[in-house]
């Protein structure tokens, strides 16, 4: 009952716990479009007279608060989606709902992921308030200036004692001897019952491991935690204050009204981080531990508690907002950069709605309810205006989807319910918004056009260039070139075509309705090909990069030269461990023993209806065989991906440098087109390729975590864009190729033009008016020829 539950603790229960995680949700993918976004714009691109120093610690900041872009997690996606805490004091006690407890991993892992993401937000404010204080005080000969190597030194020791606290809530942080009969407890059984994991290493008025541990003869980690406390938080005190006064001083002294606003606008900058960051992250966090640490029932009554771990709680989320918000919305020149890149933005959307068609407004004039029709079908007709011309708006099913049809004259037309019968159950945000790819794959002959315009157009234009039209390049990259053009072909074709394959997780399920399952091929050669034409796309790029990189230091005497026979080896296990995967897949992406079973439930009978062909190889948090292939597939990545990254982020260090050595206008142009050609290639394939890929197979496995985390119709989304981008992936490899390089872009086929290919050219050279060689009808146009043809350009 509820009388029983302490600590005002029924609150959180019946309110603030789900508030709470919802909340978690939402800002940090509002903060990640918006706020981040911005911040780093001005950071890197925005405010040019920056100094690097302050530059690369606000970076890092940002980094290390906000988003997990380079190789650490960020705190704000750490926080509310990765681990997802909520703080429960008296208890010592952080009740966790997040992708890691999803997934099932050690608490003891959570726990180091908390801690790590928290200290680096620490480590990474302590450097920025100290290179703020250094630039204020540049200028001047106090005492206060620090030399670098005394910084680095500080730096090292505050970041060594942050790594000791992270090891010290990962030893001590651990469930207490009592765990067992604490959960039964009326106060957290409610928490056992939601599924979550409990990281339960106090009881309200003991000691524990995490307070006391006399009998072991350890330190404590909360005597740890305040010896770093004491070390590190007075210097930090000090150095800002000194700061503040000191700018403060000099801000009278100065005549100058630029300088003086300058003064002012870091002086403003100092005083509002350090406010924000005691708001928002030290006394909140500072009231979790001690709470968590000491008994603080005596003094506050439960509503009080519960007010109180609900807003530090908010107040940790919103920390790195308020972080990036102060940055621009304090300076009133960071405003002003960003006010105007906000005009050009709304001027290009002006100009493009402009170029598009004006029936955006529509008035409804006449309206007539749905009726329902056989096989799925809805007639809706709505009469609207829209510039004086009557059209027709059809609204399908319950999704309230409105979209013109453009006709002069009313006329009915059916249109195939987005919906399902009722009779299909909802799967919503625990099984993925299964529901909602059936709209999806309606419009899956889309897949079909694109490899046929690419066939026709990008694909013969890349072709041409890499076989007659660009000369001087060299055999080995001409050759791994056309096969990389060769490979995405085949995937391309296979992927839309023939196997025509549409993901499902968090099922272990590839749906197919392309030529081979209309033929009836068995479903481990369909699963074969599929592995095949994907592996064969990596190889080839895999070898295109190396030989790439190979004609960057080619004329050097780098140690990164590799000789044709150490390259042949390379290539044969890259093509022995990707032709292992495709048998991998074959054996162990065969139906699971409950086929039968699952394609009868109304998660997937409507795919059965459709008729193609179901390669189930998972359920839903069930461990399948699938995870074997997945693991060879990982060692393969491990082996493979570093050296590939190591060689590519080599050869645009090598490009880089040679660049600003290069005296020839020429050869930098050269050089910065090889250049541009690396960075792109791997821009385009990680964001076309290896990302989608990667969310298909790790959703496939472990996507069950994800439906706990992203509604329904979010997943069903994330599965069709990935979808949609490993399409796009060949044609966009095969663009970027001559769209990069504006020679490619000049380099004009003569069989493009009017007339047959030796008629043109002799038109061309002809200089008579009566040439007897030249048919009739083609007189007139041999000036027009003759002007249209360019030069021979060739490529060096």
């Amino acid at each position: 009952s509820d009388m029983s539950i302490r600590y005002g603790l029924e609150i959180e229960r019946d309110y603030l716990v789900d508030i709470a995680f919802r909340l978690n949700t939402i800002f940090p993918i509002i903060s990640t479009l918006c706020i981040y976004p911005a911040n780093h714009y001005l950071i890197i691109v925005g405010i040019p007279s920056m100094k690097f120093e302050v530059r690369a610690v606000y970076v890092l900041n940002i980094v290390g608060l906000n988003a997990s872009q380079i190789v650490h997690m960020a705190y704000d996606w750490t926080f509310c989606i990765i681990v997802r805490a909520y703080p429960l004091p008296p208890y010592g006690l952080f009740y966790c709902e997040g992708i890691l407890s999803a997934l099932g991993v050690s608490k003891h892992v959570i726990m180091a992921v908390l801690a790590s993401a928290t200290v680096l937000s620490i480590t990474a404010f302590f450097v920025l308030m100290m290179r703020l204080h250094q630039l204020t005080v540049a200028d001047a000969t106090s005492r206060w200036r620090i030399p670098t190597f005394l910084q680095i030194i500080i730096y090292a020791l505050l970041f060594a004692f942050c790594m000791g606290n992270v090891v010290g809530f990962v030893m001590f942080g651990t469930d207490v001897e009592e765990y067992e009969v604490l959960v039964q407890n009326p106060d957290l059984e409610w928490l056992v019952q939601r599924g979550g994991t409990l990281l339960l290493f106090g009881e309200p008025g003991k000691d524990s491991r995490f307070i006391n541990d006399a009998k072991l003869r350890h330190v404590s980690e909360t005597s740890f935690l305040l010896i770093s406390v004491l070390i590190f938080l007075p210097f930090l005190i000090l150095y800002i204050a000194h700061a503040l006064v000191y700018l403060r001083g000099r801000s009278k002294h100065i005549v100058s009204t630029k300088t003086q606003q300058l003064t002012q606008r870091l002086f403003d900058t100092f005083s509002t981080q350090f406010l924000g960051a005691t708001i928002f992250f030290i006394l909140p966090l500072a009231f979790i531990l001690v709470a968590s640490v000491y008994d603080l029932s005596g003094i506050l009554s439960g509503t009080v508690f519960a007010a109180l771990r609900f807003g530090t709680t908010m107040l940790l989320v919103l920390d790195p907002v308020q972080f990036s918000l102060a940055f621009f919305i304090r300076s009133a020149a960071n405003r002003e950069i960003l006010i105007r890149r906000l005009r050009k933005i709304r001027h290009k959307v002006a100009q493009y709605l402009e170029d598009c068609s004006p029936c955006v407004r529509l008035d409804v004039l006449r309206h007539r309810s749905c009726l329902p029709l056989p096989y799925g079908l809805f007639y809706c007709e709505c009469v609207i205006s829209a510039l004086g011309l009557s059209k027709h708006v059809i609204k399908i099913g319950p999704m309230l989807l409105n979209l013109c049809v453009y006709c002069e004259r009313p006329r009915r037309i059916l249109v195939r319910q987005l919906g399902q019968p009722d009779e299909y159950r909802p799967l919503g945000s625990s099984r993925g918004g299964l529901r909602t790819d059936s709209n999806r794959l309606n419009h899956s002959r889309l897949y079909t056009i694109g490899p046929i315009v690419s066939s026709l157009t990008i694909y013969p234009a890349n072709f041409y260039l890499l076989t007659v039209g660009i000369r001087g390049m060299k055999f080995e990259v001409r050759a791994a070139y056309i096969l990389n053009l060769i490979a995405h072909v085949i995937f391309d074709w296979t992927f839309t075509v023939f196997v025509r394959v549409y993901q499902f997780p968090p099922y272990g399920l590839f749906y197919c309705e392309g030529l081979f399952s209309a033929l009836g091929l068995n479903k481990r050669i369909i699963m074969g090909l599929l592995a095949w034409s994907t592996t064969l796309a990596i190889t080839v790029y895999f070898m295109l990069m190396m030989q790439l990189h190979q004609l960057t230091v080619h004329d050097s005497s780098s140690r990164w030269k590799l000789s044709k026979p150490v390259q042949i080896v390379i290539y044969a296990l890259l093509t022995a461990f990707c032709s292992i995967n495709v048998v991998g897949f074959v054996v162990y992406g065969a139906d699971i023993e409950n086929y039968e079973g699952l394609t009868q439930d109304p998660d997937l009978a409507w795919l059965v209806e459709r008729g193609g062909t179901l390669l189930l190889f998972g359920q839903p948090g069930v461990p399948s065989a699938f995870r074997s292939e997945l693991l060879f597939l990982l060692i393969s990545i491990i082996i493979f991906a570093p050296f590939f990254a190591l060689y590519v982020t080599h050869a645009l260090i090598y490009l880089k440098k040679r660049g600003q050595h290069i005296k020839s206008n020429r050869t930098r142009l050269l050089t910065q087109r090889l250049f541009d050609t690396f960075s792109t290639q791997l821009v385009v394939a990680t964001f076309f390729f290896i990302f989608p890929l990667t969310f298909v197979l790790v959703t496939s496995v472990h996507g069950i975590a994800l439906t706990h985390i992203l509604p329904g119709s979010v997943f069903a989304a994330l599965r069709f864009i990935t979808t949609l981008l490993l399409i796009m992936d060949s044609a966009q490899f095969s663009l970027v190729f001559f769209i990069q390089s504006s020679i490619h872009r000049k380099i004009k086929s003569p069989s493009a033009l009017p007339g047959s290919l030796c008629v043109v050219r002799h038109t061309a050279k002809c200089s008579c008016n009566d040439c007897k060689n030249c048919p009739g009808s083609l007189l007139e146009l041999k000036k027009a020829v003759t002007a249209s043809i360019s030069p021979s350009i060739t490529y060096v």
